[in-house]
């Protein structure tokens, strides 16, 4: 397999889905109720009895039993960091609570479900699942790359036949008409070093006819069809200033096409 696919798929991975699941917090910590059992330990024996989190009956005893220890606690400054725990889990159990965390915490167990069943059946497919970083959080994301067509289609009906909470967005591309649209694609190597060149040339230049300018000259890459664009940017005087230096720059033969990004001020 193209090894450009599998980078942009291990892309795709890390930066289009959540790759972490809500942790429903329920609880003090351990470390909290470990501290106070040191500073007190009846005082902390009586908080291991309240410490879940249930209702908000259960976060006002909480507080009531921060209230009346306070005396206790405060000397270390304990008192400080149980009250933001109990904040904490107060916000949690609003949003576990509220229509939207509901939905959310539905998405999150069925994304575990369907990992699981994922890697045990089918563990070679290139496939990633999770809410969406790029839109709204509780959309649900299925994708990857399929070797073609039909195989396509084979995922999607596999993964809409668990019965997902939500409809999913399939991104699954095929393969087969990625690698002949990469295999058309220019030669990106080449291209870099034309342009690592040409930059290195256009930096000595400068040097001499703009000593007292700042100017960057950026290449990136955009997408998996690696279309590589040639940024100049800079500032001049006016706007016939700017012309002359878009125009000075066209005129050193640059490999490809320059995007300018030259403000006036």
């Amino acid at each position: 397999m193209n090894q450009r696919i599998i980078n942009q798929f291990m892309y795709d991975k890390k930066n289009k889905v959540f790759c972490f699941y809500y942790e429903k917090q329920t609880r003090l910590s351990d470390a909290i109720l470990d501290d106070i059992a040191e500073i007190d330990e009846a005082v902390g024996n009586s908080l291991k009895q309240i410490a879940t989190v249930e209702t908000k009956e259960d976060i006002s005893k909480l507080r009531q039993f921060l209230a009346d220890h306070k005396s206790v606690l405060s000397d270390s400054d304990i008192d400080v960091e149980l009250g933001i725990e109990i904040d904490e889990l107060a916000r949690d159990l609003k949003f576990y609570q509220s229509k939207r965390g509901k939905k959310i915490m539905k998405i999150e167990e069925w994304i575990k479900m369907a990992k699981a069943k994922l890697e045990q059946e089918h563990p070679q497919w290139l496939i990633y699942i999770g809410r969406s970083m790029d839109y709204e959080p509780t959309d649900l994301i299925v994708g990857g790359f399929a070797p073609n067509e039909a195989e396509r289609q084979h995922v999607i009906e596999y993964f809409n036949e668990m019965a997902p909470p939500v409809e999913i967005t399939f991104l699954i591309q095929n393969i087969d008409e990625v690698e002949a649209n990469l295999k058309s694609s220019p030669d990106r190597d080449k291209i870099f070093m034309e342009l690592d060149e040409w930059g290195k040339m256009v930096a000595e230049k400068l040097k001499h006819d703009y000593p007292n300018k700042k100017f960057y000259i950026l290449r990136s890459l955009n997408g998996l069809q690696e279309s590589i664009f040639l940024v100049v940017e800079g500032h001049a005087s006016d706007e016939a200033e700017k012309q002359r230096l878009i125009e000075y720059f066209n005129n050193m033969n640059p490999p490809i096409p320059i995007k300018f990004d030259i403000s006036v001020w």
